[in-house]
């Protein structure tokens, strides 16, 4: 994918936070490209996660974006060694944005983390009351494909404890090139 697209990791910030009930993965989705003549096959996949407090807002005084990742490890692709991000951080109350920022972050390899954990929880300190709703997307993260099936996970991770996970796969056959151009939603 490419450009700067949702990946529902805004997610990092506010999905894994103690007190909040209802954590989904809302989408997983994958795109790709590559040489059809035998070059390497790229798929750059997003998702997108919410959570919602169980009642009133969002408390984001305890949290601490230095302690949150999207683990990419249970994916059965070779991640790219490093890939600059963003993760776009959305707030919402009673379905309506309130406030929303943008935080670089960077793949590397199996994982992806804020580039600067402090300004995220200034952000959302800031914010502190305002939501009900936080939403995450990961601008894009980098895979090698492969002929067969391929499997993408993402799962938030806190303090080591996994919050919430999804994935996406997709078969590419051995004589089409991959996934050269195709979109894999």
């Amino acid at each position: 994918m490419n450009g700067k697209t949702w990946l529902g990791f805004a997610v990092l910030a506010g999905l894994a936070m103690v007190g909040c009930a209802g954590t989904r993965v809302k989408e997983v989705s994958c795109s790709g490209h590559g040489g059809s003549s035998g070059g390497v096959h790229q798929a750059q996949c997003r998702a997108t996660f919410e959570k919602s407090a169980a009642s009133g807002t969002l408390d984001f005084n305890t949290f601490d974006a230095a302690r949150v990742w999207i683990d990419l490890s249970e994916s059965n692709l070779v991640a790219k060694s490093y890939v600059a991000t963003s993760i776009n951080i959305v707030l919402r109350r009673h379905g309506a944005i309130v406030a929303s920022a943008n935080f670089p972050a960077t793949q590397q390899q199996y994982e992806v983390r804020f580039d600067n954990p402090p300004a995220v929880n200034s952000w959302l300190r800031g914010q502190n009351g305002m939501a009900d709703e936080v939403a995450g997307d990961v601008a894009s993260v980098g895979f090698f494909s492969k002929s067969g099936t391929n499997l993408v996970t993402f799962k938030i991770v806190y303090d080591g404890v996994v919050d919430v996970g999804g994935s996406r796969s997709w078969y590419s056959g051995a004589g089409d090139g991959g996934c050269d151009g195709c979109a894999l939603e």
